[in-house]
């Protein structure tokens, strides 16, 4: 199971900022609120992940598979849902060890056209998080994307130290 590879669904392109966490002053009050916990898996290549959400209306459980490609900040991406149970498996028979548990709270919000994701990882001790914004449009560039400016945010995205998958393995990075 954890050798197979299935067909990838999408293309994931994605920027990312670095902003201080100033609370819930800056985020709209029409934000949704999702409590993720999120362990990566051990894999032959590319990346795999299952991810717990809970939201006002339940638990969603999650795996992905993203594999790199040739253009710069893009993957293949497979996301889908899977059951408790599955979800359980995995985490007891297929768990990366060297790969801490990332517990964080995200706030999902528009701004303007922009799906914003502001994560706040629980045990950063730093005053930072950071916002997602996936791109959906093949010509749409990270630097199209307008961030509310009270978020003052520096741009991360590339920068491997800030990637989900870097936080588990070495923790949060020094700023």
């Amino acid at each position: 199971m954890a050798k197979q590879i299935e067909k990838l669904a999408k293309i994931e392109k994605e920027g990312k900022w670095l902003v201080l966490n100033h609370g819930q002053y800056i985020i709209p009050a029409n934000a949704a609120i999702l409590e993720i916990v999120q362990i990566y898996l051990r894999t032959a290549s590319g990346e795999w992940r299952i991810r717990k959400t809970t939201t006002s209306r339940g638990v969603i459980y999650e795996t992905a598979r993203k594999f790199k490609t040739k253009v710069k900040d893009e993957r293949d991406e497979d996301e889908k849902e899977i059951g408790c149970l599955q979800y359980y498996f995995l985490l007891l028979f297929f768990r990366e060890i060297k790969c801490r548990v990332i517990k964080k709270t995200r706030y999902e919000f528009y701004h303007h056209q922009w799906l914003c994701q502001y994560d706040v990882f629980h045990g950063w001790a730093k005053p930072h998080c950071t916002v997602e914004v996936e791109l959906k449009l093949p010509h749409q560039q990270v630097s199209d994307v307008e961030l509310p400016p009270t978020m003052n945010a520096s741009n991360i995205t590339g920068d491997k130290r800030f990637s989900n998958r870097a936080i588990a393995e070495h923790g949060i990075p020094k700023l």
